[in-house]
């Protein structure tokens, strides 16, 4: 199986490492941002298979930036990681051009499972 390249754009220091740790341990590779600075940097010089991105973040916040990055033709699929649990936020978070939306606290097994969905979808 090919290696994956995952984005994690996440603001809490303890949670980044906690699902980098977890996603490394599955032999992911984990490129890690603090914010949407940060991730475009890495975004510039890095290809990445799915990108994991928190919504509450300082500056621009995750909805605004999957809405820039479709904007600007980015196809990379982009997974919600979010503490809002609210089913109207969840459905903005998809409208807005995510792929999925997980809430936290979340299972690093139920994360891993859903990143293989984007990069070896089931056949059939």
């Amino acid at each position: 199986m090919p290696s994956i390249h995952v984005l994690l754009i996440e603001d809490e220091k303890q949670l980044q490492q906690y699902a980098s740790e977890a996603l490394a341990k599955r032999g992911v590779k984990v490129s890690s941002a603090m914010n949407t600075i940060e991730a475009d940097r890495i975004l510039g010089r890095e290809k990445v298979d799915v990108i994991i991105c928190d919504i509450l973040m300082p500056a621009e916040n995750g909805l605004s930036y999957v809405r820039r990055l479709r904007a600007d033709g980015t196809q990379t699929p982009v997974i919600f990681l979010s503490a809002l649990a609210d089913e109207d936020v969840i459905k903005v978070g998809i409208d807005s051009g995510a792929a999925d939306y997980m809430i936290k606290p979340f299972d690093s097994e139920q994360l891993y499972q859903r990143i293989l969905q984007f990069v070896h979808p089931p056949e059939g």
